[in-house]
């Protein structure tokens, strides 16, 4: 199920997030993304939120969001299918210019999107995040993780190379 609004215009931006148990934190993540995005390309941004089978209320959360914000897109998978398809799910309906990637848990600052995007206004093609430290994650959790960028590098035509600490 998706809240996307029937409009189809091209965006500057579209920043997909997916969401697993946010509902607490959520209303300030989209504030602070919104106030990036619009800080950079103004309204032509869209954030989709995707509920990735949360057991809390995060998807009324994303709901009520989408409702009063025309930016935001909420996306309500029906079960946990994991960060990664999470992400897919976004990107699939993604219509930005560009598309940033970011956890709505924010241990990733959505404000380092105007350095982000700088970075590719200089020429890059794919610019990413990487964390100093991932010390609170499991193994299984950093294993997917590099599954998911190396098939993700091998179907791209970008080299994305698969490190420790890239941010997912």
């Amino acid at each position: 199920m998706s809240t996307r609004p029937a409009a189809t215009r091209r965006l500057a931006l579209s920043i997909v997030a997916p969401c697993f148990n946010e509902a607490q934190g959520l209303a300030l993540f989209v504030e602070r993304t919104m106030a990036a995005a619009a800080a950079v390309v103004g309204a032509a941004y869209e954030l989709i939120l995707v509920n990735d089978g949360s057991r809390d209320a995060t998807w009324e959360v994303i709901r009520r969001l989408a409702d009063s914000h025309a930016s935001v897109v909420g996306v309500n998978l029906t079960r946990n299918h994991g960060h990664q398809l999470s992400v897919t799910a976004g990107l699939s309906l993604a219509r930005g210019e560009r598309v940033m990637i970011i956890d709505a848990d924010l241990q990733d600052p959505p404000e380092l999107l105007s350095q982000m995007m700088a970075r590719m206004d200089e020429g890059y093609d794919v610019v990413y995040g990487r964390r100093r430290t991932r010390a609170d994650e499991s193994r299984l959790k950093l294993a997917t993780a590099a599954i998911f960028y190396r098939v993700l590098g091998r179907l791209s035509e970008v080299d994305i190379p698969v490190v420790r600490a890239t941010s997912d």
